[in-house]
């Protein structure tokens, strides 16, 4: 009897024991909830988020809570709490991301500095049952007035398919500045004291009537100012061109692109079709991605030079209308210029930059891409060698390569083709020194 009773009592004391355990390792521990504030600066604009990241591992999160001071003020948003529905198991919620959206001027801010106070309450049992505390504090500045703009240069003459230059002015540091055409935004290249300029382009297949164009500036806090400027829009005349599809081109061409396009080599038909479709557009969409950033101010000086002596043998935007015994099979658009001297001629870099690119790129060939700084960039194609390497800074007239048939081409030419921001733009304005001197130079270096 006496060895039963101590069995049972040795029993009842692990139990109270294991119970007091939990107690004192769930319930009553005494370790604060942990939080870590997402925030990408430290303002608050017109409207803001500001998320934490909450966690708590032993009893869980039971509450939090956001609190902005400014002055006398102390402003409370709503709290987020998770439910404890046993309370002695504590919270199932070990981890919480929390978002508030804050927007000073409904709840009575003004812009200055102001304190944001997070706070973290876990489903622990101490301190009188209201859990552990962890509280954050962060200074922030609330800014809901948008930058304003001043619009330094003053001639804007852009034609569809062309390029443009603007300068201006913004009256406190921003983080994204720039031109929206028609949905597209061109980044502006910072220069002195607020002043920034920004290359753009109106896509050659836009509507002159649809075409909108507005300065974009961003600031830190995210307010958004989007203003006009005067600017006239020149039409463009597209050529239409057809070009012959003939037996002779496609066995000399198609059994290359086969494997590239998956389709079989023995149907040299549809090869051409996927080629001059499919896989034109997604090298396009590569070539414009390469051509997409703005690495830095422009390092170009004056005219470019393409091809000395070369004679255009096809304009930028032609409208290509392809046949094949005499049947219409496709449409495509060329962007830009092809240019042919002598066999294998020696191609200069059209004027300063680095080399981005040098490759393969279907059927467009052998291609050199060079960035000229500023969101301006060229490429040369079709080639045979390729005597540069990407990364490397190239002056105008060094030779980069010589021309060849590679890719599509249909004899040995060069093709040449100008790219501001992911946008193609007609290169015969970039070949002509009077151009670059009215529309860029000029609103460029304001006096």
């Amino acid at each position: 009897m006496k060895r039963l009773f101590y069995t049972v009592f040795f029993i009842l004391s692990l139990a109270v024991i294991g119970i007091g355990g939990y107690f004192l390792s769930i319930l009553l521990e005494g370790t604060a909830p942990t939080l870590r504030l997402i925030v990408t600066s430290r303002f608050i604009g017109e409207r803001t988020m500001i998320k934490v990241v909450a966690s708590d591992e032993k009893a869980g999160l039971r509450r939090l809570s956001l609190t902005i001071m400014q002055g006398q003020k102390k402003i409370r948003l709503k709290d987020r709490s998770f439910p404890v529905t046993e309370w002695w198991k504590g919270s199932s919620i070990k981890e919480a991301v929390v978002s508030w959206e804050i927007r000073p001027r409904a709840i009575g801010l003004k812009d200055g500095k102001c304190k944001v106070v997070i706070e973290a309450r876990d489903a622990s049992l101490r301190s009188e049952l209201k859990g552990n505390l962890a509280r954050l504090t962060q200074e922030f500045t609330i800014d809901t007035t948008p930058p304003r703009i001043f619009v330094l240069s003053l001639l804007h003459n852009i034609r569809i398919g062309g390029s443009g230059l603007v300068t201006f002015k913004v009256n406190e540091p921003c983080k994204r500045t720039g031109v929206e055409v028609n949905g597209h935004f061109f980044k502006a290249f910072p220069r002195n004291n607020g002043v920034y300029s920004c290359l753009f382009a109106i896509p050659v297949l836009s509507r002159q009537r649809n075409t909108s164009i507005f300065i974009v500036a961003i600031d830190q806090a995210g307010n958004e100012a989007k203003d006009g400027f005067p600017y006239d829009i020149l039409p463009y005349s597209k050529k239409r061109d057809n070009i012959l599809i003939t037996d002779t081109f496609l066995r000399r061409k198609m059994p290359g692109f086969a494997r590239m396009v998956g389709a079989s080599p023995d149907d040299l038909f549809k090869v051409f079709l996927l080629v001059n479709g499919r896989l034109r557009k997604e090298n396009n969409q590569r070539l414009l991605a390469i051509c997409s950033k703005v690495t830095g101010p422009p390092m170009w000086k004056g005219a470019f030079k393409a091809l000395p002596h070369g004679a255009r043998r096809a304009g930028f935007a032609d409208d290509r209308h392809y046949f094949y015994k005499g049947r219409k099979i496709d449409q495509a658009y060329h962007m830009g210029i092809d240019l042919a001297s002598i066999r294998n001629a020696p191609v200069p870099a059209a004027n300063n930059g680095k080399v981005v690119y040098t490759g393969d790129l279907g059927i467009y060939g052998n291609t050199v891409v060079i960035d000229h700084g500023g969101g301006l960039y060229s490429e040369y194609s079709h080639l045979s060698d390729i005597l540069v390497t990407p990364g490397e800074d190239v002056e105008k007239g060094k030779i980069i390569g010589r021309t060849d048939t590679t890719g599509l081409a249909g004899g040995d030419h060069l093709h040449f083709a100008v790219i501001v921001q992911g946008v193609f733009v007609n290169p015969l304005e970039w070949l002509d020194s009077r151009w670059i001197r009215d529309h860029i130079e000029k609103n460029m270096f304001i006096r």
